[in-house]
C-alpha cells in the first residue's frame, strides 16, 4: 500500500498513463484499485469505440470536463452478444471523482454528437428536505421537531439560509464545516450510499 504525500501527488498517479507506467515499473502483478464513480448512458451511438484512449479524451473534451475525469468507460453488454441492426447501446462511464460526476451531471455527456444523461448506476441515498439527513426517508415521513437548514444547521429552512460561502456551511451529518448537508463530497453521503 502507498500512501502519498499530498493531494496533488494522489491526483497525479492516478492519472491512467502514469499509474499504468508506475504498475509496470514496481511489479507485473501489481494493481491499483480507486474509488470511482459509476454512472449510465443509455443510448449511446455503438459506434463509439469505448475502449479506445483518444476518444475518451475526446468525449471528455466535448463534454467540458478535465483530462482523466473519465477514468474507464464500458458497454454495459459485451459486444458479441447485440442485435444485428443494433444501433445505440448503453455504455457504463466511470468518472474519478466525485466532482467529476457533479460536472458530467450538470453539463451532460456529449458524444459523437449527442448530448447524453448520466444517471447514476447504484441508487443514492436521499436528503430529508425537514431535518436535512442523509438517509432514506422524506420530510412527510420525518420524526423531527423542527426542520433544520441544510447550509448552516439552524433551525429554519434551508431556501431561507442566508450563508454562502461554504467555509462557514456545516453540515447536519458529518457535523464538519466546509460543507452542507447536501454536498455529495460529504464522508457521510458515501458511506450512506455504500
Amino acid at each position: 500500500m502507498y500512501e502519498m504525500s499530498s493531494v496533488a501527488d494522489a491526483r497525479w498517479l492516478k492519472q491512467p498513463d502514469v499509474l499504468r507506467d508506475f504498475l509496470r515499473m514496481y511489479d507485473d502483478k501489481a494493481s491499483a484499485k480507486g474509488a470511482t464513480f459509476p454512472y449510465l448512458l443509455r443510448f449511446v451511438p455503438i459506434a463509439l469505440r469505448a475502449d479506445n484512449f483518444d476518444e475518451v479524451r475526446k468525449v471528455e473534451s466535448d463534454s467540458g470536463l478535465k483530462r482523466f475525469d473519465i477514468v474507464d468507460m464500458r458497454w454495459m453488454k459485451q459486444i458479441s452478444r447485440r442485435e444485428k441492426h443494433q444501433k445505440t447501446a448503453y455504455l457504463i462511464v466511470q468518472f474519478s471523482s466525485a466532482k467529476a460526476a457533479n460536472d458530467a451531471l450538470r453539463r451532460h455527456v456529449y458524444i459523437r454528437g449527442g448530448r447524453f444523461e448520466p444517471i447514476p448506476l447504484y441508487p443514492e441515498p436521499q436528503r430529508c428536505h425537514k431535518c436535512s439527513q442523509i438517509g432514506w426517508h422524506k420530510a412527510s415521513e420525518c420524526k423531527a421537531i423542527v426542520e433544520v437548514c441544510g447550509k448552516c444547521t439552524g433551525d429554519h429552512k434551508t431556501k431561507l439560509c442566508r450563508v454562502t460561502d461554504p467555509a462557514h456551511m456545516k453540515c447536519v451529518n458529518c457535523n464538519r464545516h466546509g460543507h452542507g448537508s447536501m454536498d455529495r463530497a460529504c464522508p457521510t453521503f458515501w458511506e450512506k450510499k455504500r
